[in-house]
């Protein structure tokens, strides 16, 4: 007689689902039913799982790990093998496929090269050598990794690309469900791991929402869901700022530290001037209070800055995130993304401004045509309402002026 299959009973599926009273596979962040029948799954507006969790002064538990940097034959060291990667997912217990096997492969191999911010063996030898090894010992991490390798061998469009976004998917949500089950407070042991974490779930969220958007989704949603998982990061890097600083991994933002700020260009200078006399003579006609005024000039004045560390046709990733980092890190950031929610034309119009660069920029698997989309959906949101002078420049250097 055969016996019944076995259920684990889960109270974690979406609102959907539970409505339909289906069981739900629990995929952040839209799950497998929601996906097939169109709908809106509750998952998508699930706060990222930084938001949840605790800061602690990392600072008090640095007597307690090694902060000595990795020495230079340590740096100089070869990739792992197949086998040593291989064989190190099995500390982490139950749950990973030889599938999985396979995308830490391709992770070590391919992925970990898309990830640097600048051309730098020392971010290479970070991401490839490094972070796997970490990931050993924190699931989070090596769920996020695994989902990030997954979905960039999806874009190879090979027989398997299907299943391989799919099991980006997955991996994803358990990447998610580990950290809140693990990480109650940010100590400086797992400083390195939530650093990397924040990085790959930052660029994954970027990609689901730019490959398989929700219904009613568009360009500029993606914008508002990026800068909110810039947002929920930053606290936590906050606070393990000093121990960073002093780590192998924290050589990723070597390149914060650099202060190489030249002249604003002449163009993009111009540009945000008239921006900015629009906000001083026209706030009442675009439906600017004193607060909203205020966070528009916070975010211009940050724009003005990004753009001494930049350019409008970056050669890196260097700083193209600065401004949204810094732009969630403001006393107005909640002011700035109700803005954006509203489809305030002014704040678009500053968003344009810095896709300009994010347009040029070195591409990136996970970024795609995007930056690009984005500029054309503010050009629909903007068109025909006396804004053509300060979106002359943006469109002008990437989608071209109105018609």
């Amino acid at each position: 007689m055969s016996s019944k299959r076995s259920h684990t009973k889960s109270r974690l599926g979406c609102q959907q689902c539970k409505n339909r009273r289906i069981r739900c596979d629990e995929v952040a962040p839209c799950c497998g039913n929601c996906g097939k029948s169109g709908m809106d799954c509750s998952f998508k507006t699930w706060k990222p799982a930084m938001y949840n969790v605790q800061i602690w002064d990392a600072q008090k538990d640095l007597a307690r790990v090694n902060l000595r940097p990795q020495s230079a034959s340590a740096a100089s060291a070869p990739p792992p093998t197949d086998t040593e990667s291989y064989t190190s997912m099995g500390q982490l217990g139950g749950g990973f496929s030889l599938g999985d096997l396979g995308f830490m492969h391709h992770f070590t191999l391919h992925s970990s090269h898309t990830l640097d911010a600048v051309n730098s063996a020392q971010y290479h030898h970070i991401w490839q050598q490094a972070v796997p090894v970490l990931a050993q010992s924190n699931a989070f991490l090596m769920h996020a990794l695994l989902s990030f390798a997954a979905a960039h061998r999806s874009t190879t469009l090979g027989p398997t690309s299907m299943q391989d976004l799919q099991s980006s998917r997955a991996h994803y949500g358990k990447a998610l469900e580990n950290f809140r089950q693990a990480v109650t407070t940010v100590t400086a042991q797992q400083a390195d791991a939530m650093m990397c974490f924040c990085t790959l779930i930052s660029f994954l969220t970027l990609r689901f929402d730019t490959v398989q958007p929700s219904v009613g989704q568009d360009s500029i949603d993606v914008f508002i869901s990026l800068l909110r998982v810039l947002q929920s990061s930053i606290g936590v890097l906050t606070s393990i700022k000093r121990h960073l600083q002093l780590s192998v991994v924290g050589g990723l933002l070597a390149h914060t530290r650099q202060n190489q700020q030249h002249q604003i260009s002449s163009v993009v200078a111009t540009s945000l001037g008239s921006l900015e006399r629009l906000v001083l003579t026209r706030h009442v006609e675009f439906g600017l209070t004193a607060s909203a005024s205020a966070a528009i000039h916070d975010a211009l004045g940050k724009l003005r800055q990004f753009y001494t560390m930049t350019n409008p046709r970056p050669t890196s990733w260097a700083h193209l995130l600065s401004w949204p980092i810094q732009v969630g890190q403001s006393k107005h950031a909640a002011e700035f993304l109700s803005l954006l929610e509203r489809r305030n034309a002014v704040a678009l119009c500053l968003v344009a401004h810095w896709t300009v660069a994010a347009v040029h920029a070195p591409q990136k698997w996970y970024v795609g045509d995007w930056p690009n989309r984005l500029l054309l959906a503010i050009r629909r949101q903007t068109h025909g309402i006396g804004l053509d002078e300060v979106m002359r420049w943006p469109l002008r250097e990437t989608v071209g002026t109105f018609s």
